[in-house]
Formats: structure tokens, sequence, C-alpha cells
């Protein structure tokens, strides 16, 4: 049992850092090739938690080299727009100015149920409403409205807004974030200037978000029952 707790753990931090090699996506968002690479790694890593009997270098060496042709992959796809296409494929255009093209529906074997199930999750329920929608090579739907859909920019208003940046989390459960402090520049001493002007303590926030205004927002921690 403890032999198989150990290499249940080994496994998992190594497959953990072999997903982190290959880069942060969803599901939603791979590629075939990274989706496959994903299960494969899975099986793999199933394998010697299961047979004891089978080392668990095996297991570490058949990731590793997955992740490797994976990132080989990656590198040679960026220089080589022919592979990408034959690896990846290319975005298929689905409605053209409110009309469904039905051949390429067929061709993806999208039945009319999905691409309205699409549409809905974009807040879109009229196909006479989009005037350009693309099936993407990882089976998401892109979508451009009509003009007289689309909604209305600040720019076509002619108002200019307040430019306060995003917010960045200065204080998260009553700590410091030095990362997030660094990249809008604010420094500790600010941080504190700013709790002291509320009467506050830093281990009293639960969130402090400050945006590049210097503008300060806090949420404080509830109390404990």
């Amino acid at each position: 049992m403890i032999v198989t707790l150990i290499r249940t753990v080994i496994l998992y931090l190594f497959v953990i850092i072999s997903m982190r090699i290959m880069g942060k996506r969803q599901i939603g968002d791979m590629q075939p090739n990274e989706l496959v690479t994903t299960i494969l790694i899975s099986e793999i890593a199933t394998v010697p938690i299961q047979d004891v009997d089978q080392p668990v270098l095996n297991g570490v060496m058949a990731i590793a080299l997955l992740v490797a042709m994976e990132i080989a992959m990656s590198i040679i796809a960026m220089k080589s727009g022919l592979l990408r296409c034959a690896i990846n494929g290319r975005p298929i255009i689905v409605i053209r100015k409110g009309k469904i093209d039905q051949k390429a529906l067929k061709q993806l074997r999208m039945t009319i149920d999905d691409l309205m199930e699409n549409l809905r999750s974009q807040q879109v329920f009229s196909v006479e409403d989009v005037e350009l929608a693309l099936v993407e090579t990882n089976g998401s739907i892109s979508l451009m409205l009509t003009p007289n859909k689309q909604p209305l920019t600040v720019e076509q208003s002619n108002f200019t807004p307040d430019n306060s940046g995003v917010p960045v989390p200065v204080i998260c459960d009553g700590k410091l974030q030095p990362h997030f402090m660094s990249s809008m520049e604010v420094s500790e001493h600010q941080v504190r200037e700013a709790l002291t002007s509320s009467k506050l303590r830093i281990t009293e926030v639960f969130l402090m978000t400050i945006d590049a205004n210097g503008k300060a927002s806090v949420i404080l921690k509830e109390a404990q029952k």
C-alpha cells in the first residue's frame, strides 16, 4: 500500500510538471495534437500506479517523451504553415450574411442543433443576426454580428471614459502580494498608508485592490463563528 501511494504521488507531481511545461490551455482550447497528448499522458500515468510490477521510471520516461514530442511538434508547426494545417486543420465558415452553409456543416459532421446551441451560448438566438461564423480548429465557434446587431462602442458614442486601468490585488487573505504590487508600481508603504487612513490592519483584509489612479477597494474578512 505504501509503495502504491508513493508511486502515485511521484507520477502525480510529474504529470503536473509535464502539463505546466506544455503550457496553459483549457480542454476546450486545445488543438487535436495537444488533446491527444493529454489523453495519452493520463493513460500512461495510470499503468505504473495500477501495476506495481511496472517500474515508475518507465511511466516517467514515456510521459517525458510525449511532452518532448509535443514541444517539438509545436515548434515545427510554428515555422511550417503546411504542417500546422495538416495537424490542426483550418477554420471553416458555417454562416455567412445570415445564411447557413449546409455543405460546411456536413463536412464538419455538425448538426443544426449543435450550431444553434453554440450560438445560444454566445447570446445569439437568430441566424439572421450573424454576419459571419467560423468553426475554429479547436472546435469553438467565433462569430461577428450584423452591423445593426452589434453593441454600441465607446468610440461610436463619442464618450471618453476615465481610464483607471485594471484593479490589481495587493492584499489577498491578509497577505501582501509583491508580484502584483510590482506590476502596478505600488509600494508597500502606499498600501500601508491606505490601510492606516482606513484604520485597518493587513490581517483584517480579505481582498484589497488598487487601480492605476491609486483608488483602493477593500473587502474585510468575515468574522469567524
